[in-house]
């Protein structure tokens, strides 16, 4: 039987990565929470969850990364079907919560002018279509498709938000946060799928790190 034997190396740093982005997404979805309780404001609301879901997928991340480290250190021996089982399920949740966070995105952006963007059953539904998207084409090219087609999608709306925007001096702020997001995502997602050499993944990391650290700093000093 086949057994799962991962670099630890790799493991280690998966783990502490995905620990500190889910931290920050936590922190983050706690303090802009609190916000929206304060003023009842609806985009506040579809942003919190932005970091939500985005911290729900780092944090299942972070556990798989984890028992894999176990795995690692401790000698388990666990077997590759076991091992297979645990990463396909990992791989719809994080695909489902991951997209789930842009479509919040999306909706922070969108909903004064398109009711159905803010509407969560449409997100949720979209979110797990694209999960389950790999086991009906089966392929991981629609996967990869859709995250990009997502992604296109926050860029438009983020343009179209700033162009219609009636005061873009106080838009311009928050701004430089979608946008910085956006970055997060492209380097993240090329990553995982192999897009960038594996070579620059501690490179991709720091970066990234970087990037989220802006983005808490950005929101935490308005909040």
């Amino acid at each position: 039987m086949l057994q799962f034997k991962p670099h630890l190396g790799i493991v280690i740093t998966e783990a502490i990565y995905s620990s500190i982005i889910f931290a920050l997404c936590f922190l983050l979805y706690y303090r802009i929470r609190k916000a929206y309780k304060l003023t009842d404001y609806k985009g506040l609301y579809l942003f919190s969850n932005t970091f939500l879901y985005l911290g729900l997928a780092y944090f299942l991340r972070f556990i798989v990364s984890s028992f894999a480290v176990s795995n690692a250190v401790f000698d388990l021996n666990l077997q590759f079907n076991v091992i297979k089982g645990l990463m396909l399920f990992s791989l719809t949740f994080m695909a489902y919560s991951s997209s789930a966070a842009i479509m919040y995105l999306i909706s922070s952006l969108l909903w004064r002018w398109v009711d159905k963007v803010g509407n969560e059953l449409f997100v949720h539904s979209i979110a797990i279509l694209i999960a389950i998207s790999p086991f009906i084409g089966k392929s991981l090219l629609l996967l990869l498709i859709s995250q990009f087609l997502l992604l296109l999608a926050l860029i438009l709306s983020i343009t179209l938000n700033y162009k219609y925007q009636s005061s873009k001096k106080i838009f311009s702020q928050a701004y430089i946060v979608y946008v910085l997001l956006f970055i997060f995502w492209i380097l993240n997602l090329s990553l995982t799928f192999k897009l960038i050499p594996s070579v620059l993944r501690i490179a991709i990391y720091m970066l990234s790190l970087v990037v989220m650290g802006f983005i808490a700093y950005k929101i935490l000093r308005k909040l």
